[in-house]
């Protein structure tokens, strides 16, 4: 099993964001995910077996929320999308072997995190437990969840936005714009 789990936030308002903390960003929650998998992956498959967890974070589906309360976090929710998608579309390249891939989308966990990006922690909303979490994770990785929210209490929510995506996916094929942008 490789748990993808090592990253970072670097919080700030975009333009304030150095170059070099986007470019660790980047080379952290990318290209590190994307090489560790790419070099387990292939042993995983001569075996006949094993898992890889990417963990995003529930910031990666945030995009059109504003940074207040949230912070700001163009490319860490960024990056935490591209490990959602990533996951999701190498399942789908895996469906019918023995490797399962999940990603994970925690919100809020109780651990050193938060104290390390210069947040007080009791001034902060309940968090869930580390142990929690990872029961949570191992639970659905063993009945198949590619993508695990463990706080989402309806399921259906995420299938909902699943069928949205291949809904909005489908306007690919259309050779004409959709009417609200032709003039009048």
């Amino acid at each position: 099993m490789l748990v993808n789990n090592a990253g970072f936030g670097g919080y700030r308002p975009f333009v304030e964001l150095e170059p070099s903390v986007a470019d660790d960003l980047i080379a952290i929650h990318i290209r590190a995910v994307t090489r560790l998998t790419r070099a387990a992956l292939p042993g995983m498959l001569r075996r006949g077996s094993g898992a890889i967890i990417n963990v995003a974070s529930l910031l990666a589906l945030s995009g059109t929320i504003p940074p207040d309360p949230l912070p700001y976090r163009a490319v860490y929710a960024g990056a935490k999308a591209f490990l959602v998608t990533f996951s999701q579309a190498l399942a789908g390249e895996l469906r019918g072997t023995k490797i399962r891939i999940q990603v994970l989308l925690p919100g809020l966990v109780d651990t050193e995190y938060h104290a390390a990006v210069g947040r007080d922690p009791s001034k902060m909303p309940p968090m869930m437990k580390p142990a929690d979490l990872v029961a949570a994770s191992l639970a659905a990785l063993d009945t198949g969840e590619i993508t695990c929210i463990p706080a989402l209490d309806e399921p259906a929510l995420l299938e909902r936005l699943g069928e949205t995506q291949r809904a909005m996916l489908g306007s690919a094929t259309k050779t004409t714009t959709a009417a609200r942008y032709n003039p009048v």
